[in-house]
């Protein structure tokens, strides 16, 4: 799988009288490329960890290779212990482990930080997980820490040389984040995954799951919904200051396994792909406004009915499930109102500003001090090369959460 594959064209595109009405398989003509190149050096990876620990030897060895320190935010079926003991054995790994499976420690130093897009239930179908929480702690530690150059990178992506981790970083000299595609297994919600499935024309985006910024940049938070990385990148998005070089895989899954799942990404992916349409079409975010998402609301139902022809239609191994996905995704998108969606971006603006004023108090010092100065310091454990007695400070009493 090569590395330099160039951003394609949009294609694929529902017809639509005004041109802010399109619902696009396609963004990647908003991106720029930064292509083939020399790197820089990488400060830090932040890994979102949810799997068993072997899942995290990729972050492990690609942050030893490139001497980046390595924050791992663990919950879920990542167990802490687990994860430090098998760090412990990469040589060279300056790692700092934290278990954010406690209930104590879910909302770490954001306790005050009250966030309006937080408390919007319609947005938050279903189980997120803490995605979002474990994306803005890598944020804040990152402005404390003084570091200029961060790959946020998911747990279950594969094949991150190290030569594309820091030919990106190299990017943040000219834009403000640089993702890799990960077209294999390809990264899209369910129903766009049951529109590529029954034919119709599908691409990838770039997302969180391997993604390089510069946390000394005021560049926004991670909501909490689905898409929270598309959200997270719409106004770099609109700056033209969001770059992309390289592939990167997923490890497969099926995404018509649980048809709940589309259910609860039916907010955030409508949401998401309503403001690329906006963007694809010149248009910023005050065009966002409840009579724009009255007309894509509209659209959305013709693209899930499209692929739900398609599929009941076809012979596919999965046409059952695929439609029981998209009938729970229509369903879910039916229940959705012009007016929620224009409120929710209105709260999300406004989360912007509270979250510039947060991140503006974060003081800079060592990367424990910072820990310690957002509650994080009796979840985490340091661990250093050579090192024998790494600091391990005893967790209070746990409660396992699922992640999904």
């Amino acid at each position: 799988m090569s590395e330099d594959i160039g951003p394609a064209p949009a294609k694929g595109r529902s017809d639509s009288s005004c041109p802010a009405m399109v619902h696009h398989s396609s963004h990647r003509g908003l991106l720029a490329w930064c292509g083939p190149g020399t790197g820089a050096p990488l400060d830090a990876i932040v890994v979102s960890a949810a799997r068993p620990a072997y899942n995290l030897i990729t972050a492990m060895e690609l942050a030893a290779s490139v001497d980046a320190y390595l924050v791992l935010l663990c919950s879920g079926r990542a167990h802490a212990d687990e994860v430090s003991g098998l760090a412990r054995e990469v040589p060279g790994l300056r790692a700092l482990v934290v278990d954010l499976s406690d209930r104590n420690a879910r909302e770490p130093g954001l306790a005050s930080l009250r966030l309006g897009t937080s408390r919007f239930t319609e947005a938050q179908t279903g189980h997120l997980g803490d995605l979002s929480l474990k994306r803005n702690l890598g944020l804040l530690l990152g402005r404390g820490a003084g570091w200029h150059s961060l790959l946020f990178l998911d747990d279950d992506m594969r094949d991150v040389r190290p030569r594309l981790a820091l030919r990106a970083a190299a990017g943040l000299d000219r834009y403000d984040a640089v993702g890799m595609f990960t077209r294999d297994f390809p990264d899209n919600s369910v129903v766009c995954h049951a529109n590529r499935v029954t034919g119709g024309p599908q691409d990838v985006f770039v997302s969180g799951s391997a993604l390089v910024v510069n946390p000394q940049r005021d560049l926004g938070f991670f909501p909490q919904v689905y898409n929270e990385d598309w959200l997270f990148m719409f106004d770099v998005l609109a700056r033209g200051r969001l770059a992309a070089t390289g592939c990167v895989r997923q490890l497969r899954y099926d995404p018509f396994a649980r048809p709940e799942r589309a259910a609860a990404e039916e907010f955030g992916d409508l949401l998401a792909e309503g403001l690329m349409a906006l963007l694809q079409a010149g248009e910023g975010i005050a065009a966002a406004n409840a009579s724009f998402w009255a007309d894509f609301l509209l659209l959305r139902k013709e693209f899930i009915a499209s692929a739900a022809e398609r599929a009941d239609s076809s012979s596919h191994p999965q046409r059952t499930a695929m439609l029981h996905s998209l009938g729970r995704a229509e369903e879910a998108r039916a229940c959705l109102s012009p007016v929620q969606l224009d409120r929710f971006i209105r709260l999300w603006r406004s989360d912007l500003d509270a979250w510039s004023q947060y991140r503006s108090t974060i003081a800079g010092g060592s990367l424990e001090d910072v820990a310690a100065a957002l509650g994080l310091f009796a979840f985490s454990t340091s661990i250093e090369p050579g090192s024998v007695n790494e600091t391990v400070l005893p967790p209070v009493e746990q409660e396992q959460v699922g992640i999904c």
